[in-house]
């Protein structure tokens, strides 16, 4: 079954409502398991005949707050996201990971001070935000981070789409693509418009208007 047209109505009613998503790339009796954040929790959901039904709660009590934009390791069952623990409201968004097989435990502080956390497709490296207009990558092999762009528009995500390449929105608010070995820019001719996530077969974006009222796909 192809996964792109049923990840491309879910990521069109996630992102109407402003929730990232991200989903696996498994189907069960047409069935579509994934992990999703609604208001500010990150929640076991199943999509069934376009319905989303949630099925548990993750990371739900009482001491967190804000979590937004899971990102999944399949490899290594291993969640990133972004959250701001409950107890300290004024606290920066930090970037946590959990492992699948342990919902039950506490997270595991990964990145202070980020935001957007977006897995290359090798699972390697990890983009984030940093306020203000900060990119970094964040090498997951040795842990080391390292500030990629300084040019990234206020609060916005970036989408991989290779293991060498991701793309961004820059202070103009023109789409940029950026080399992350050669830390080349190029820009695509595109303006206005939000990066949101890669389709399976990596052809192509699907993208938000900048005014959250329509769904562009960039291919």
């Amino acid at each position: 079954m192809n996964l792109w047209p049923v990840i491309s109505v879910l990521l069109i009613i996630v992102y109407l409502v402003n929730m990232p998503v991200y989903a696996r790339d498994k189907i069960e009796q047409e069935t579509l398991s994934f992990m999703a954040s609604f208001s500010g929790a990150l929640k076991k959901c199943t999509l069934h005949l376009y319905k989303i039904n949630i099925t548990d709660e993750i990371l739900n009590d009482g001491r967190w707050t804000h979590i937004y934009w899971p990102s999944f390791d399949d490899d290594k069952k291993v969640i990133y996201f972004a959250a701001k623990g409950q107890l300290d409201q004024d606290a920066n968004s930090n970037i946590y990971s959990i492992g699948a097989q342990e919902l039950d435990q506490a997270p595991e502080l990964l990145i202070d001070n980020g935001r957007y956390p977006s897995l290359s497709p090798d699972n390697n490296l990890l983009a984030f935000y940093r306020h203000p207009n900060q990119l970094f990558i964040q090498n997951l092999k040795i842990m080391s981070a390292k500030k990629a762009v300084s040019d990234i528009a206020n609060y916005q995500p970036s989408v991989w789409v290779s293991n060498t390449h991701l793309v961004y929105i820059d202070l103009n608010n023109e789409v940029v693509l950026f080399d992350v070995q050669k830390g080349g820019k190029k820009k695509t001719g595109y303006s206005d418009i939000v990066p949101g996530a890669l389709s399976p077969d990596g052809d192509r974006i699907v993208c938000g208007s900048s005014d959250g009222m329509k769904i562009y796909f960039y291919f």
